[in-house]
């Protein structure tokens, strides 16, 4: 038996590829799940969109073990077996088996949730838990590796691109645990009756279209937040790296469009947004105008889309939203990019 070597292996690209693998794969699980739920009656445990995501933890609990015992095999002890970035990849598995045979039971003994029980969910909020652990393996491995980044045949940017695959599918995991505010119900069939004249009803009307428009509103802010947070994050960690951003939206964005949208609008829609925001987020050098415009960008398209496909949102309140998920995005650049002042 070799001598045990001290601290930990060092950065493999490969390890970083397999486990950002299995970090997206359970996330499309996750959204595989979401997708049945939204368009039909759960009333088994055993369905294809749980297979999906349980095969994606069986991979990366497989891929793990396989990696720590290589690594304890070339002399490392197991509790430092696997590279730095992935000390709580083995807790995230252990809680995701928790989380999952809690669910399991709270299914058998209570049913199935829906609505908001579905999303607050205590195990679903622990399997979400346990998801997050898994999905910053790889991009605290490579925060890790800056001073000896790990060769690779294409260079530094190909060995930032695990990390990318992991923010995206992170960012994918954040709209998923907050699908129901992402949704501006923008489209003709949602919107209110609007009364003429005085009748009981009025107030009743008002007080739904006025809530409608505040809901539309903040699920625009919510997704400014989202993605100008996840795209000034970036930017600070690791710098521009050609083509991130268009991925990263396109996972962020992507699968939440697929699995609740009903139309073509509501699928189409985010992912062509999510292509030229990406586009203009790798373009532009100076994170405040990036935080600014991409959400400009992205709501525009999204209501230019709704307008075609008809929408209730009158054209001063269309514009303005646009108008105004900018601000905020520049308003959270200052937050984000803010230095402290030497004494």
């Amino acid at each position: 038996m070799s001598p045990e070597l001290s601290g930990r292996p060092p950065r493999s690209l490969r390890v970083d590829w397999a486990l950002a693998i299995g970090g997206l794969w359970v996330v499309v699980g996750i959204y595989c799940d979401l997708a049945w739920h939204v368009r039909h009656d759960v009333d088994s445990f055993l369905t294809w969109a749980h297979a999906a995501l349980y095969a994606g933890l069986l991979y990366t609990f497989v891929a793990t073990g396989i990696i720590a015992w290589r690594n304890v095999r070339d002399g490392y002890a197991w509790a430092r077996a696997l590279p730095a970035g992935y000390e709580y990849t083995p807790f995230g598995i252990g809680l995701f088996f928790i989380g999952g045979a809690a669910d399991a039971t709270g299914h058998i003994l209570w049913g199935f949730e829906s609505g908001f029980n579905a999303l607050l969910s205590p195990t679903h909020q622990l399997i979400g838990f346990s998801i997050i652990l898994l999905l910053i393996g790889p991009i605290r491995s490579a925060l890790a590796s800056f001073d000896t980044p790990a060769p690779a045949a294409g260079g530094d940017n190909a060995a930032g691109w695990p990390a990318m695959l992991s923010i995206g599918a992170l960012m994918a995991l954040v709209r998923w645990g907050l699908d129901p505010f992402f949704h501006p119900y923008a489209q003709a069939r949602f919107g209110p009756s609007v009364p003429k004249g005085f009748t009981p009803d009025t107030i009743s009307l008002q007080a739904m279209h006025f809530a409608l428009q505040e809901h539309g509103l903040a699920s625009v802010l919510f997704s400014t937040i989202v993605m100008a947070g996840f795209a000034l994050y970036v930017a600070r960690a690791f710098g521009k790296q050609s083509g991130a951003m268009v991925v990263i939206f396109l996972i962020g964005n992507g699968m939440t469009s697929m699995a609740v949208g009903n139309d073509w609008t509501q699928m189409a829609a985010p992912i062509a947004a999510s292509l030229l925001a990406g586009f203009v987020a790798d373009r532009i050098a100076r994170p405040n105008v990036m935080a600014a415009v991409v959400p400009i960008v992205y709501n525009g398209l999204v209501a230019a889309v709704a307008v075609v496909g008809g929408t209730w949102w009158d054209p001063i309140f269309l514009l303005g939203t646009v108008i105004y998920s900018g601000l905020f995005g520049w308003l959270l650049s200052l937050i984000v990019t803010a230095r402290r002042r030497s004494a």
